[in-house]
């Protein structure tokens, strides 16, 4: 019971608190200038974004994210949903395809978006002392006229908050989704499936 307490109390202090460290810009230092919509995997990764953190804002858990107009998106994903049935790590490892900046959006309205690496998004998080939301894409499968892509809200742990033994962190969630392109542009034609933690 006192796991509980404890997770909502840090839920809710979270979103009552001050204007958080981590999307300073000394952390939120990505500047795609140059982005154009000039390819599929921008298209369908822009329409992704534009539904679950724009528009819709029906990704799961997305009125915990604490600062709504700069997210980070973790720059790796796979190809093929199959390479999760993968048990060897090293071999999943191999399937694993990078997103460079010029792929992600600098923003779509009014919300940034920042591509990182895990290794810089924990960085950030043990800088700033701060636990926050990102975006993943676990799978990005672009067929010529086809797209299955799952998309995430996840967040990320600083230092200080993985060595509490007293936090149980349920939280989270995402899903797949299906995009058609129709007359060269790709639009959203259903969710496939959800999931929470």
């Amino acid at each position: 019971m006192q796991k509980w307490i404890g997770f909502i109390g840090i839920i809710l202090l979270s979103s009552c608190a001050k204007r958080p460290l981590y999307t300073k810009d000394k952390f939120f230092d990505c500047n795609n200038q140059n982005y154009t919509n000039d390819s599929d995997l921008k298209e369908v990764i822009r329409e992704s974004l534009k539904r679950a953190f724009v528009i819709e804002k029906d990704i799961q858990d997305y009125q915990f994210i604490w600062d709504k107009s700069k997210l980070y998106v973790l720059n790796e994903y796979h190809i093929k949903a199959s390479d999760f049935d993968i048990l060897d790590i090293h071999e999943f490892n191999q399937t694993k395809k990078f997103l460079n900046v010029e792929v992600i959006p600098p923003n779509i309205g009014h919300v940034k978006f920042c591509a990182k690496s895990y290794a810089e998004l924990q960085e950030i998080a043990n800088k700033a002392k701060e636990d926050f939301d990102y975006v993943s894409f676990s799978v990005i499968d672009i067929s010529q006229d086809e797209a299955i892509v799952t998309v995430n809200n996840t967040r990320i742990l600083n230092q200080k908050s993985k060595k509490n033994k007293n936090i149980t962190l349920l939280y989270g969630g995402g899903y797949t989704c299906k995009l058609h392109k129709v007359n060269g542009k790709w639009q959203f034609e259903k969710i496939i499936s959800t999931w929470v933690s």
